[in-house]
């Protein structure tokens, strides 16, 4: 019976340890920025683009908020989508701002537009949370 014990509070210890370490994970150094963005020119290969500004995705530490006039707006990055002339609509989003390109169908940068964001205020409670959700999402849900 003390063995079974044992086993379960060191399982439980190294299950807590994996979620603090998780949730306290440094994010990526921020490649998004407007410095980056303004050296994108229309024309430009997805290959050029992606050397500049990383892989698309959302490498922001919590959850984002569109700075615009008016009321905050929470956003969420979306997927890459696929128009109906084979262009491809594709962003880039960290804590500093977001990035969104339009490719043509020859895979050259028809359209760019670069926002600001700022980070929603949470607890670290609610950041570790907002992080395993996202990180669940890109496991098992965005496959």
């Amino acid at each position: 019976m003390r063995k079974r014990k044992l086993w379960w509070t060191t399982g439980l210890a190294v299950l807590l340890l994996a979620v603090a370490a998780f949730g306290l994970w440094p994010p990526q150094p921020d490649r998004v920025t407007q410095e980056n963005f303004d050296r994108i020119n229309e024309g430009m290969s997805r290959a050029d683009v992606e050397a500049i500004l990383g892989p698309p995705g959302d490498y922001s530490g919590g959850p984002l908020v569109l700075e615009a006039p008016g009321p905050p707006v929470r956003f969420e990055p979306a997927k890459e989508s696929r128009g109906t002339d084979d262009s491809a609509f594709v962003e880039w989003a960290n804590d500093s701002g977001r990035a969104q390109v339009v490719f043509d169908g020859s895979g050259r940068v028809d359209w760019r537009y670069f926002g600001p964001v700022r980070r929603m205020e949470q607890t670290a409670l609610d950041n570790l949370l907002w992080r395993t959700k996202r990180q669940w999402r890109r496991w098992f849900v965005e496959r």
